[in-house]
């Protein structure tokens, strides 16, 4: 009796820790920028698309009782993307006043088979 009150003990804490972690992400909206595609909180959009896009994903954050302030943008584009494609993102994050912005590059990865 004492093993299975300590592991439902354990599995709470586990599950409380887990949507912790979550809650303090909440506030993140994922973009990834490639040179031939753009993928907006792990679903792939059309370039043209990412504004309204945008807007719908921070609607509903702001439905979720975050305020604009509090969202941030993280941004990871492959290195050889056109600067272009950057700023289109960047003037839709101005137009839709989301300020907050984690930038990084990164180099795709080539297999070696």
């Amino acid at each position: 009796m004492r093993i299975i009150s300590g592991l439902l003990i354990v599995l709470s804490f586990v599950f409380v820790q887990c949507g912790a972690k979550n809650e303090v992400n909440a506030n993140l909206i994922l973009v990834e920028l490639y040179p031939d595609r753009l993928i907006l909180e792990q679903k792939q959009i059309k370039k043209n698309d990412f504004e309204e896009e945008l807007k719908t994903v921070v609607d509903k954050k702001i439905d979720e009782g975050f305020k604009k302030d509090e969202l941030t943008i993280v941004l990871k584009v492959e290195k050889n993307t056109r600067r272009g494609d950057v700023a289109d993102v960047e003037m839709s994050m101005r137009r839709l006043n989301v300020r907050k912005l984690k930038f990084s590059i990164f180099e795709k990865k080539t297999s070696t088979h």
